[in-house]
């Protein structure tokens, strides 16, 4: 029994697409409190019953193969490692010999499969999906900057020359904006905005200093929570780096209001970018470089031929894959293809983009898959 608070990886990814007879996949969503740690229990038990019911009706199982399963499913739902740890989402891989959870900070939906196969489909978009971002909250009294990774909540980041600015007050060289000194001040409305403007500015050096030096590449979205006009005045060097803007009021913003703030934003924020990227892969259909049928899809893989593959993963088309050919045959009491499909591609160095269907808006999106090649086939 193996629990991971951590995202998969790919050779997490590679050990579980290989055939494991009598495999139960179960996916549920979750949440780390008293009455979601009973929802999530009951709906598991129900799940892998449903499954080994199924497995029975197919004639597939044998006593001492139930008992193995059932043995297994108690050792599950009577692990403190599993219910003391829960996030958003919970993922279990389960045969008559072992069983396996990821504990998951994304929201997947609920879905079971028996097969002789895992279903990949919703782990692989952990895997895939965007789970990091930094958090600046900024208000006239305090700032902070915060990192959500996938397996914790945000926690604050260590600046360096924060120290000297810790208010709107301390970075314009006052003992407040109210100065008293003749000599300080400046007036009204106009005096305020320039504070306000040389405060947000030197804040915002101070961030891109240490976000150079920890996402060099920019690939990491920047949440700024705070009120107007601080909002606004937020402007990154790197032109590269996503900047999502949140209107409120942080002063007394928590670790789990931040960390709120960026789960909840994440996904569309994802689905944005996923569309953009679906708009250029359509520009490559004249040139034979975009594949939207399956069957065509999965021969590519095998060749190594797609770059990118973008597919709607709660979708299940079952059947077979021939890890050679990458003929698939459908077949209702197979497993599901995509998700070996898409191992298959990650396998070979391709991208995966796990989407929902609604969250992607292109004329090329036939709300299964699409999958931009690297050469024609």
């Amino acid at each position: 029994m193996t629990v991971h608070k951590e995202l998969p990886t790919l050779d997490d990814l590679m050990e579980l697409a290989a055939p494991h007879p009598l495999a139960i996949t179960v996916y549920l969503p979750s949440a780390p409190t008293v009455t979601g740690r009973a929802e999530t229990r009951t709906a598991l038990h129900s799940a892998i019953t449903a499954a080994i019911g199924r497995f029975r009706e197919t004639g597939q199982l044998t006593v001492a193969q139930e008992s193995g399963l059932r043995a297994q499913q108690d050792e599950l739902e009577a692990d403190p490692e599993v219910w003391g740890a829960l996030s958003s989402s919970l993922a279990v891989f389960l045969t008559p010999e072992s069983h396996t959870e990821w504990v998951l900070p994304n929201r997947l939906v609920s879905q079971w499969q028996a097969s002789d196969w895992f279903d990949l489909g919703q782990l692989v978009r952990a895997f895939a999906t965007q789970q990091y971002a930094y958090v600046l909250t900024l208000s006239v009294n305090r700032w902070a900057l915060w990192e959500a990774t996938p397996s914790r909540r945000a926690q604050k980041l260590a600046v360096s020359g924060a120290e000297a600015i810790g208010d709107a007050a301390a970075a314009t060289n006052r003992d407040s904006l109210r100065d008293s000194r003749p000599d300080r001040q400046l007036s009204g409305d106009e005096g305020r905005t320039r504070l306000l403007e040389t405060y947000a500015s030197r804040v915002t050096e101070l961030v891109d200093a240490t976000l150079l030096k920890a996402d060099p590449s920019a690939r990491v979205p920047l949440f700024v929570l705070a009120a107007e006009p601080l909002l606004s005045r937020v402007r990154p060097a790197d032109e590269r780096r996503t900047v999502v803007r949140v209107s409120g009021t942080p002063d007394e913003t928590g670790a789990d209001q931040v960390d709120r703030t960026v789960r909840d934003r994440l996904p569309d924020l994802n689905a944005r970018q996923i569309s953009d990227q679906l708009a250029r892969i359509a520009d490559d259909t004249a040139r034979g470089l975009v594949v939207t049928e399956l069957a065509d899809i999965a021969r590519a893989a095998v060749q190594g031929a797609v770059d990118a593959l973008v597919y709607e993963f709660t979708v299940d088309v079952l059947g077979t894959f021939d890890e050679t050919t990458g003929a698939i045959t459908p077949d209702e009491n197979g497993y599901d293809l995509i998700s070996r499909v898409v191992v298959e591609v990650a396998r070979r160095g391709g991208e995966i983009i796990p989407v929902r269907d609604a969250e992607v808006t292109s004329p090329v999106w036939n709300g299964v898959a699409v999958a931009h090649l690297r050469f024609a086939v």
